[in-house]
């Protein structure tokens, strides 16, 4: 029985799946070669899009593998467990860690961003906040401008 809503395990794993691909700059063909064939693009893919619903252990094995992964990690995930800190704080903390290096790569590639972060790491935390205050105002006033050019 296949349904078109997504589980909360299978939202959890496609999460996981598509930020760890991102993070490493893997394609769905990458993820299948580097677990040796275990596992095809089309069912990494599938996995990404919440399509195959319930993979098998020698699956779940194969795309930790192809991912370059803890497979009990990617396990406990996809059975739902990341939400539960106290049952998987290592999940939560990489997930993180690779939120940061993928952030960390579009400041490395962007001049001004570099320079706002360089300036940014001498500053007070007074001015800081300050700072954080400002930043946040200008990216609501973006939404704003962009929901009204929606509804002209």
């Amino acid at each position: 029985m296949t349904s078109s809503k997504k589980t909360q395990p299978q939202k959890h794993l496609c999460r996981y799946v598509s930020q760890v691909m991102k993070a490493k700059g893997l394609s769905a063909r990458d993820v299948a070669e580097r677990s040796g064939d275990e596992i095809t693009s089309g069912y990494v893919t599938g996995i990404r899009k919440g399509i195959a619903e319930n993979p098998s252990v020698d699956k779940v094995m194969a795309l930790a593998k192809g991912l370059g992964v803890d497979p009990f990690e990617l396990f406990a995930i996809g059975c739902g467990l990341s939400e539960r800190q106290a049952e998987l704080p290592i999940a939560k903390e990489r997930l993180q860690a690779l939120e940061l290096l993928d952030l960390m790569k579009k400041v490395a590639v962007s001049p001004p961003l570099m320079k706002i972060l360089e300036n940014a790491v001498r500053l007070s935390s007074n001015e800081i906040q300050a700072v954080l205050g400002s930043v946040n105002r200008l990216v609501e006033a973006k939404k704003k401008t962009r929901g009204k050019g929606k509804h002209r």
